[in-house]
């Protein structure tokens, strides 16, 4: 029995024909079971152990960062897409939450999205060739002789670097030229691999291994 018969998708979108349709596709197209749900809360993390969760990009505050970070953070083992993504929007970076394996454009084909799924079923992603660019340029670094600094990558030192200088986030936004989002998503990962609680451990950190 492959993964796909295994699975279920669940998608998180409004009640409406058209996800309705969707789900008909799915379920059709790659014999999966198929259902939409409101939400995903923490509560619901049993039965979603064998699921793939597809979140629409459109639907009220679903895809929000204050959504992604609380997905994150109830759900770190969760493997979820985004579809109806706006192309050229801040949208695209909420791929870099790690929950986030794929996205899928709102002009996007049926045929695109039901091969990008397979592949998501599968444990493989699917983005676009643009974010995986932006995603490589972002993040791929020359290796650091420094063991404990290259815990980090390459944006992730200049957060820090900026944090040690006591700067808010919303500076250090505008320093990198990136958005206070994308701060917040790298002092999220920060802290996690480091092992900091609070700013004041991260600045501790950074006299220590920078």
């Amino acid at each position: 029995m492959n993964t796909a018969t295994r699975q279920k998708i669940k998608i998180i979108s409004c009640d409406d024909v058209n996800t309705q349709a969707l789900c008909e596709l799915i379920q059709s197209s790659l014999n999966i079971r198929c259902e939409r749900i409101s939400r995903l809360g923490r509560q619901d993390q049993p039965g979603h152990a064998n699921s793939f969760i597809l979140i629409d990009a459109s639907y009220a505050n679903a895809s929000s960062p204050e959504a992604m970070a609380k997905l994150q953070e109830q759900h770190p083992n969760l493997r979820a897409a985004l579809f109806n993504v706006q192309a050229y929007s801040t949208q695209e970076l909420l791929v870099e939450w790690p929950i986030i394996k794929g996205l899928f454009y709102l002009d996007g084909s049926t045929t695109t999205l039901l091969k990008g799924l397979q592949q998501l079923l599968n444990n493989s992603h699917w983005f676009p060739k643009r974010v995986c660019d932006r995603l490589l340029e972002t993040y791929r670094q020359a290796p650091s002789m420094n063991v404990r600094a290259a815990l980090l990558s390459r944006r992730e030192l200049h957060v820090v670097d900026e944090l040690s200088k006591g700067k808010a986030n919303k500076t250090i936004a505008n320093t990198l030229f990136i958005s206070e989002f994308t701060v917040k998503s790298h002092l999220y990962r920060i802290f996690k691999k480091i092992g900091a609680k609070n700013r004041a451990d991260v600045r501790r950190w950074a006299l220590d291994n920078i």
